[in-house]
């Protein structure tokens, strides 16, 4: 199995099994990772060697929150592939509320031996807002 067929296939358990919850309803970022995110990169953060990257000491999870939530949003489908190592396409989350993205977020930035500040609520609607 390639390696985009096998992001497609887990992009897919990930999504049918875990559908999007309603508008208003809260999950911590631990919730979030496990529904969205541990598949690929690992319960530990270790991600996958030259297919999903760590997250443990991540400069791009641990930088500047901005491009972090950009990234999140549209996925890594648009990265040149010159500049990545990783065979699989993370897909764009841009279906989780602020509230849920704010909390992964902060859950990754502050796990796996992270420590970065908290990404607010508000800080997710300005990057969403942005083109």
């Amino acid at each position: 199995m390639t390696a985009n067929k096998a992001l497609t296939v887990c992009s897919f358990i990930t999504f049918a099994a875990f559908p999007a919850q309603p508008a208003g309803a809260q999950s911590s970022g631990q919730e979030v990772y496990n529904a969205y995110c541990m598949e690929c990169h690992q319960a530990n953060g270790t991600g996958v060697p030259n297919m999903q990257p760590s997250l443990k000491k991540s400069k791009k999870a641990l930088g500047d929150p901005a491009p972090l939530i950009k990234f999140v949003l549209k996925g890594s489908a648009d990265l040149d592939p010159s500049e990545t190592i990783y065979s699989n396409i993370m897909p764009g989350h841009d279906f989780l509320s602020d509230s849920e993205l704010a909390a992964v977020l902060t859950f990754i930035r502050q796990s796996f031996g992270n420590n970065a500040p908290l990404v607010s609520e508000a800080a997710v609607r300005a990057a969403r807002a942005q083109p």
